[in-house]
């Protein structure tokens, strides 16, 4: 379907893998964009016996047909999960260039689930996921994380980051 990869990632980092999934055309069809996307992978894979920081939540990154086109304000993608705050539905819309970059990997989705270990960060290029160990970035402020990653990626690389 045009404007989707029609690719998933799926990530547990308990059991430290990334697989691989095809988007099915009829739910890009009904759920459009990130939000929808977000929206019915949360619903369809949680319940509400799901605890919002336990493993079994999913942290979803989502991006819509548009993202990464050139139509005015369309480089935006979505972060859905269930919040610890009120136990359902939460969703935040961001902003900047990490949402096109995802697209250009091949992606529309990204779903993490699990709890690690130790602190990692996921690494996203053409098409694959890795999951990396991240213990030297652990206890560093956002703008530091973004700089330490951003200089072992290369200039053209993004980061999102907590």
């Amino acid at each position: 379907m045009k404007g989707y990869m029609n690719k998933i990632a799926r990530i547990n980092l308990t059991a430290e893998t990334v697989e691989y999934q095809e988007l099915p055309e009829e739910t890009a069809k009904l759920y459009i964009g990130g939000s929808g996307l977000g929206a019915w992978f949360l619903s369809s894979e949680t319940g509400p016996e799901t605890d919002p920081l336990g493993p079994d939540n999913l942290l979803i990154f989502a991006a819509g047909p548009l993202t990464g086109t050139t139509i005015f304000n369309s480089d935006r993608f979505e972060v859905v999960t269930k919040s610890p705050k009120t136990g359902i539905y939460g969703e935040a819309s961001c902003g900047g260039r990490w949402g096109s970059r995802f697209k250009k990997c091949g992606f529309d989705a990204l779903i993490i689930t699990g709890r690690s270990a130790s602190p990692v960060y996921l690494n996203i290029t053409d098409d694959s996921v890795e999951i990396k160990d991240a213990g030297s970035l652990w206890g560093q402020d956002t703008f530091k994380t973004h700089e330490t990653l951003r200089n072992q990626a290369g200039k053209n690389s993004e980061v999102a980051c907590i």
